[in-house]
């Protein structure tokens, strides 16, 4: 309030300058209508970041579409009420009145109507957004083996274990329900962000190490507890699609940065993490990246949320998924191709339909973000894992590892879950 007081006061003093600036026509047109913009700027700026969260330029595009309405109410609702004459005493005392007893009549209103979250399609996307996988809950992130990160079994037939990302760490609770359902005990040694694939990972001319650390140590540690059948999976499309992250190969120290030398560089490092332990007689499964939505934001407006809470999901064309995983996931096929007992294993049949894949089907929500599967999503591919473990536990197939036939892939005996 006081700078605006200086500045009409230093303004009054001369014809110049900033005065003649603010005086300039538009300019003072902008200032009639400052009040009606600063009420109607912040509601189209919040429902604006609310549909679009991840556009930047709808900030600035809303506030000033908002000069428009802010217009019309100067035009027809400020004007005439401060301008009519006639406004005074019995007329002056019912407008003022119908201000305030609307308000008040349109607050008890939804006072009394059903909030957003009480009803079922909110309340099934609220729990599929919000439900934490058991990693995040046991502390399971670190890449160690703890006991909290271990299901086991009483005289059990082995242990099945799980490795990777967080991309990994979603199929903790069908994968150790396979494996305990078939007497097998279940270990978890994932990290966040770490790939499991013997590359070091190169952004913005930063190596990262840590990850390469994490594979390294984690292969030492799956030789001596030599579990009878070890998942893999890794979050692999964005690091072999995306132009600002290259690769290095730790054997030779070549970094790849087109897309076919990433390619290559992927395929060879899947190949050595899946060789060393295919030579300790370890059966090996690839999970290959889900379909993911990469321009897709589980937050929703309010009033979408409410309206239609299933609008708040996502569908891409199958074909649209497929172009997006073909890169990294032939360079993951290549890699298996001569390592004797790995085998991959793709749940996109059972994500999706034949031309599309949806993040939820009615109130099932199979994601809980653009990556990654709800808690409910990932349980029904609980019957995937058990057939796959079926298959290629080591104790169930003891001649997989030196066999020279071609070993099928888990999809040949994986049925769509009910």
């Amino acid at each position: 309030m006081s700078g605006t007081c200086l500045l009409l006061v230093a303004g009054s003093a001369t014809r110049t300058g900033v005065s003649r600036l603010l005086g300039f026509g538009p300019i003072t047109r902008i200032g009639d209508l400052s009040y009606s913009w600063y009420l109607w700027h912040w509601p189209l700026i919040v429902f604006a970041r609310s549909l679009w969260p991840g556009a930047g330029y709808v900030v600035p595009v809303a506030a000033l579409t908002s000069l428009f309405p802010a217009w019309l109410a100067y035009r027809y609702l400020e004007n005439p009420v401060r301008l009519d004459s006639r406004l005074v005493g019995r007329r002056a005392f019912s407008l003022a009145l119908i201000c305030i007893v609307v308000p008040v009549l349109a607050s008890l209103a939804l006072s009394r109507a059903r909030l957003p979250g009480q009803s079922p399609e909110t309340a099934a996307r609220l729990v599929a957004l919000s439900q934490r996988h058991v990693d995040e809950i046991r502390h399971c992130e670190s890449g160690e083996l703890t006991e909290r990160c271990t299901w086991p079994v009483a005289r059990d037939r082995g242990t099945v274990m799980l490795v990777g990302d967080s991309n990994a760490a979603q199929f903790i609770e069908p994968a150790s329900r396979a494996a305990n359902a078939k007497g097998y005990s279940f270990s978890v040694l994932t990290r966040h962000a770490c790939r499991f694939v013997d590359v070091i990972v190169v952004r913005a001319g930063r190596r990262d190490p840590a990850c390469r650390s994490y594979v390294v140590e984690t292969l030492r540690t799956l030789e001596q507890q030599s579990p009878v059948l070890v998942f893999i999976a890794s979050s692999s499309p964005g690091i072999v699609n995306s132009p600002n992250i290259a690769l290095e190969d730790p054997v030779t120290g070549r970094v790849a940065r087109t897309l076919r030398a990433k390619s290559r560089a992927w395929s060879e490092g899947v190949t050595r993490v899946h060789r060393q332990l295919s030579d300790a007689h370890i059966p090996t499964v690839l999970i290959q990246t889900i379909p993911q939505f990469p321009n897709w934001h589980p937050n929703c407006a309010a009033i979408r949320a409410y309206l239609d809470p299933q609008s708040c999901g996502a569908s891409l064309l199958r074909a649209e998924v497929d172009e997006y995983r073909s890169a990294a996931l032939d360079a993951e096929n290549r890699g298996l191709r001569s390592v004797p007992g790995s085998v991959s294993l793709d749940f996109a049949d059972l994500l999706c339909g034949r031309t599309k894949c949806s993040t939820n089907q009615g109130n099932f929500w199979y994601y809980r973000d653009n990556y990654h599967l709800s808690v409910r999503g990932s349980l029904r591919l609980t019957p995937a894992f058990v057939e796959c473990i079926v298959t290629h536990a080591r104790d169930e197939r003891p001649s997989a590892l030196h066999s020279t036939e071609p070993v099928p892939t888990c999809q040949d005996r994986v049925r769509r879950p009910v």
